[in-house]
């Protein structure tokens, strides 16, 4: 488990580069809305959640928490794609 905890924290830390690209984005952009706030916090409590889920092999509240970490960054993204 702590293997597959290490793996789980590096992909965590190489994912957030893009979130804070993306949040970063938004801002100077004067685009960040309510909506990508949200999204933000929905990105990071479901990556919060997906790192024990990963580290223990839980396959099927792994990969809900993982689609949910993507809805949330298309919640940040979205302000900056639709005008």
């Amino acid at each position: 488990a702590l293997l597959r905890m290490a793996v789980a924290l590096g992909a965590l830390a190489l994912a957030f580069l893009v979130v804070i690209g993306v949040v970063l984005i938004a801002h100077v952009a004067g685009r960040g809305t309510e909506l990508s706030a949200i999204g933000a916090q929905v990105y990071f409590w479901a990556r919060v959640a997906y790192v024990p889920l990963y580290a223990f092999g839980v396959r099927g509240l792994r990969s809900l928490a993982w689609l949910v970490s993507i809805v949330g960054l298309g919640m940040v993204a979205a302000p900056i794609l639709v005008p």
